[in-house]
């Protein structure tokens, strides 16, 4: 059986949205727009503060910044049309263990039919690619993705387009759920 193993923020959960929404609102700086987002890591963003990134981050651990994410287009439909083609679907983040309730709950009341939710630390991510045979991992992350690249070259890897991993080189860039449905289908 095939496998889709789909991180969360960034991928299926439009985080970059919400996280525009709250540094222009609460820090601010109405001028950020996502393309200002250009690194993984908030604290190396030369244009945010030291109290700014801790305000951000505190924000960012708040199980209602989660609750308040948007899917990101087509997410939904995308994966119930792999789940109606017989596709096994894995949700794999790196969200903080104390927020699996809160995920859990996010995806069932935006209707994301799954098979299985893993949450686990960021360095462990990769190693669940070792796990499965058949399976294609949609992620945001640049150091996931090089880790993967690297460690797990039978995964197929797609890199979900953002800011922040144009210089991934590894992987197949996909812009939308679309073009993940016309190359994986």
């Amino acid at each position: 059986m095939p496998m889709a193993i789909f991180d969360i923020d960034g991928v299926v959960a439009d985080t970059g949205k919400a996280i525009i929404e709250i540094i222009q609102r609460d820090l601010g700086k109405s001028w950020v727009t996502l393309k200002d987002i250009t690194q993984y890591e908030i604290n190396k963003l030369s244009w945010l503060s030291e109290e700014e990134v801790k305000y951000l981050i505190i924000r960012f651990n708040q199980p209602e910044f989660y609750l308040s994410l948007s899917p990101s287009d087509g997410a939904q439909k995308a994966i119930e049309t792999l789940k109606d083609a017989h596709w096994k679907v894995i949700f794999l983040t790196a969200r903080p263990q104390f927020l699996y309730n809160v995920t859990h709950y996010w995806l069932k009341s935006h209707n994301f039919p799954f098979d299985d939710l893993i949450v686990c630390p960021p360095l462990e991510k990769p190693s669940y690619c070792g796990n499965f045979s058949q399976s294609v991992l949609i992620e945001d992350r640049p150091d996931i993705i090089d880790e993967i690249a690297r460690n797990y070259p039978h995964t197929r890897l797609f890199v979900f387009n953002q800011p922040w991993n144009q210089n991934v080189k590894a992987g197949i860039r996909i812009n939308n759920f679309e073009q993940l449905l016309n190359i994986v289908l």
